[in-house]
């Protein structure tokens, strides 16, 4: 374990997002729109779990699948950046084009990476929407909570397109996740 807890690229990107200008929470009308970052789980807080989009409308396939992400490896630097973010005041909001019918096992490898209490909310694929783009899936979920939170950054190592459309800063999971930096 490193001095305060925290792995060298964490520090480097705990000190890289003290640079960016976050704002402050928002009124608009009499509704507070609360500072918040989505957060990506596959390779962004964990290792890569290969999926078949073949497959991707098979319940028994998905099942198996859901269970094979229990073994996935912790990404050290995404979990220590959540812990970071929420320390902040952030609130914080998983958006994975994970399909809803396996909310139980994320739920058990959140909690196993101890920070399954640090999310406001847990929004997953619906499974009509199997077999689309995770950008189009993700934009769904983002209009559906747009009123609650003023979306200041998001941790994703794709759909970077998406995010940079609607104005939201990027944190690239792949500076951690071993995979090549998108742009």
């Amino acid at each position: 374990m490193w001095p305060w807890g925290i792995c060298p690229e964490a520090l480097g990107l705990k000190l890289y997002f003290l640079t960016i200008d976050l704002g402050t929470n928002e009124e608009v009308g009499k509704v507070v729109m609360k500072k918040a970052v989505i957060v990506d789980v596959d390779l962004t807080l964990v290792g890569d779990t290969p999926f078949d989009m073949d497959r991707c409308h098979s319940f028994s396939y998905l099942k198996e699948w859901h269970i094979n992400t229990l073994q996935a490896e912790k990404l050290e630097v995404g979990v220590e950046l959540v812990k970071f973010l929420h320390a902040g005041g952030f609130e914080l909001v998983i958006m994975t084009a994970r399909d809803v019918t396996g909310r139980g096992e994320l739920m058990m490898k959140l909690k196993e990476l101890g920070i399954h209490r640090l999310f406001s909310e847990v929004l997953m694929r619906e499974s009509v929407d199997n077999g689309k783009p995770s950008d189009y899936v993700k934009g769904k979920m983002i209009d559906a909570v747009a009123g609650k939170y003023k979306f200041l950054f998001a941790m994703d190592d794709a759909n970077h397109n998406l995010y940079r459309s609607r104005g939201i800063k990027i944190f690239d999971a792949n500076n951690w996740n071993g995979k090549e930096v998108n742009s």
